[in-house]
This record gives C-alpha cells, sequence and structure tokens, in this order.
C-alpha cells in the first residue's frame, strides 16, 4: 500500500475507531492513529507478525483503554480488515 491509497485508507480506520473513544484530543488521535496502522500492518507481509502479537497482546489492551476503546471491539475489527484485505487479495 503506497501513496493515496494508504493514506485514505489510514484515515477510513481512524475514523472508525475514533467514533467510539471517549476523549477527542491530540493523544486520543495518537493511540488511534497507532492501533490502525497496527490493524493495516497485519495485511503487510513484512509486518504481520509483530502486527498480529501486538493487536493479541496486552499491549494493545493498554493503548485501548487509554482511549476508552473496547479492545474486543478493536480486535474483531482487524480480524474483519485482514478478512475483506484477504477477499480482495483472491479476487
Amino acid at each position: 500500500m503506497t501513496g493515496i491509497r494508504a493514506t485514505s485508507t489510514m484515515t477510513a480506520v481512524e475514523r472508525m475507531l475514533s467514533r467510539h473513544t471517549l476523549t477527542h484530543s491530540p493523544e486520543s488521535r495518537l493511540v488511534v492513529a497507532l492501533l490502525a496502522r497496527a490493524i493495516l500492518d497485519q495485511c503487510m507481509p513484512s509486518q504481520r507478525r509483530s502486527a498480529e502479537t501486538f493487536l493479541a497482546g496486552t499491549a494493545c489492551t493498554h493503548w485501548c483503554q487509554m482511549v476508552g476503546l473496547d479492545p474486543a471491539y478493536v480486535r474483531e475489527m482487524a480480524m474483519r480488515w485482514k478478512t475483506a484485505k484477504q477477499g480482495d487479495q483472491h479476487a
């Protein structure tokens, strides 16, 4: 994923996550960007393992709790995103 497509995809994932945060501050936007990056990275072969480890671990839970996101929601969203992207590759 490169260029404009990567930026618009990142923004879309960030918007979906931001709708569910309890706070809307520069700090919460940073946390949302970190979580969105992990969701997108799990679809990249070079980043997949570290992204999946992060999303499944306590670090993801910690970051989610900082902004009032349900870690289960973030993980579900990550799984759906990954499944959708895998479907796109096979189409």
